[in-house]
Order: C-alpha cells, then structure tokens, then sequence
C-alpha cells in the first residue's frame, strides 16, 4: 500500500491473472447456466473432490478440525465421510455461484425457500421500501 494515495498497487502480472481467472469463471458460469443443473453439480462436487485428494494441506486441516469436533463420538471413517459430504457440497456451491450471473429470478424463488407468513416483507417492497433481512443456517 502506498502511503500517499492509500492504494494497493498490483503488479500487471496479478492483473492479468485475476483478469483471466474472472474471465474463465464467468466462462463456466455461462456454460453452467446452459446445461442441465445436474451436469453442473456433477461437475463441480468432482472437482471440489479432486482437490480433496490433490491438496492434502486442506484435507488434513479438516480432518483434525473435525477430529476436534467429533472425535470421541466418531470413528475416523464417520470423520472423513463428513469432510467428503462437505467437499460435495462446496462443489454445489461452487456450481450455484457461477451460474447465479446468468440466472432469472424464477429459478432463485425456486431454490430459495422464502417464509413470510404475514407478508410484511413482501408488503414493504411492494410499496417501495427498502427490507433489512438476517439469514441464518
């Protein structure tokens, strides 16, 4: 960070990096937007569980947090089908938040299960004003 202007400088050559990583991502986005959602997961959960396989370093980080969390109630296979039921699912993601840019409404109000029994949420909307919401898991 430079001190006069409190900027970070990027070099041209992490530049052109996140410029080609955004390109391709949004690349695949498009792609994934247009096939069938079940190749896209499919897609994705395998490549989530490559580097599952292929990035130890993350691998074992999750299998001792987890060993931390659940180790005297599980055994080690329990454990690891956990960490790879959680790769898949972070394959998921992965595979929603690249086709989100290329998505209509219709196919959010699908996937997101939204609970306004009394309608004020929806009541302020429509009226034109702005909804303050917390989501939790």
């Amino acid at each position: 960070m430079t001190e006069e202007t409190g900027a970070y400088y990027i070099r041209p050559a992490q530049r052109l990096k996140y410029f080609l990583v955004r390109k391709m991502l949004g690349a695949l986005g498009f792609v994934f937007a247009h096939v069938p959602e079940s190749v896209s997961y499919s897609v994705c959960q395998c490549l989530l569980l490559f580097s599952y396989y292929a990035v130890p370093r993350y691998r074992r980080l999750m299998m001792k947090h987890l060993t931390i969390a659940f180790g005297n109630e599980m055994s080690d296979r329990d454990i690891r089908r956990i960490a790879i039921g959680t790769y898949k699912n972070y394959g998921k993601n992965l595979a929603e938040f690249l086709m989100f840019p290329s998505r209509r409404r219709e196919w959010f109000e699908k996937k997101v299960n939204f609970n306004d029994p009394r309608f004020h949420i929806r009541t302020a909307l429509e009226k034109g004003k702005g909804v303050v919401g917390l989501g939790a898991h």
